[in-house]
């Protein structure tokens, strides 16, 4: 809560020079995490998304310049040396894994300042590029969970484990380095674009520290307000 108190303070302190809001929703691609140690491949089979909002004043000719901030949902990453063993014959069915769970460790909460350089094409139409660079407070979400167990019925009746094993590990994230590039095209006050976002974090399992830095391709859609 301190957290969207601050980003919420900070748009708010620039809002008087501010000539243009722009409103967007994202949704990721792509996604790439660190590969961590035992627990982390470094992959992503879910969708993060995102919602900002930006200020934004042009200070030279079809060049603005401003602040914004939002709220990035992040994707699970996947569990690492997870083995997975499942069968179905007449009357038994039998599933077994071991390894470490698919987790979503973090949200983010960035605050940058962005840069945008638009082409006008003509009344209506128009393209730009654009770069984000700020830092992101990273929200801690789940623990590192090793899981090891199997399971089987017989006749559609569950029997006891074979064996059953699960260990959380204690996970903490900090907060780090955000940046982003791309570009977009509008039409009047709407617009969409594409973006390669990086939010980089520091992350501790079980008294380990290394990196769990999230790159992403981002398609958003939004509207700008003009003042």
């Amino acid at each position: 809560m301190k957290k969207l108190i601050l980003a919420g303070m900070i748009l708010a302190g620039i809002s008087s020079f501010a000539d243009e809001v722009n409103i967007r929703a994202g949704l990721n691609a792509g996604n790439w995490y660190n590969e961590i140690g035992e627990f982390n491949t470094g992959n992503s089979d879910d969708l993060g998304f995102e919602f900002t909002v930006e200020y934004m004043k042009e200070v030279a000719p079809n060049f603005k310049l401003g602040i914004g901030t939002g709220y990035q949902a992040n994707p699970k990453a996947e569990g690492k040396n997870t083995e997975t063993e499942y069968y179905v014959s007449p009357g038994v069915e039998y599933e077994a894994k071991r390894g470490f769970e698919d987790k979503k460790y973090y949200d983010s909460i960035p605050i940058y300042v962005t840069g945008k350089y638009e082409f006008p094409i003509n009344d209506s139409w128009g393209a730009y590029a654009k770069v984000n660079v700020g830092y992101s407070f990273n929200l801690e979400k789940d623990d590192a969970v090793w899981e090891d167990y199997a399971r089987y019925e017989i006749n559609d009746v569950e029997q006891p484990p074979i064996y059953s094993n699960s260990k959380s590990y204690d996970t903490k994230v900090k907060d780090g380095f955000y940046y982003a590039v791309g570009g977009g095209v509008k039409y009047k006050s709407f617009f969409a674009d594409i973006m390669y976002q990086t939010t980089f974090a520091d992350i501790e399992v079980n008294g380990e520290k290394d990196n769990l830095d999230y790159s992403r391709i981002t398609l958003g859609v939004g509207y700008s307000f003009g003042f």
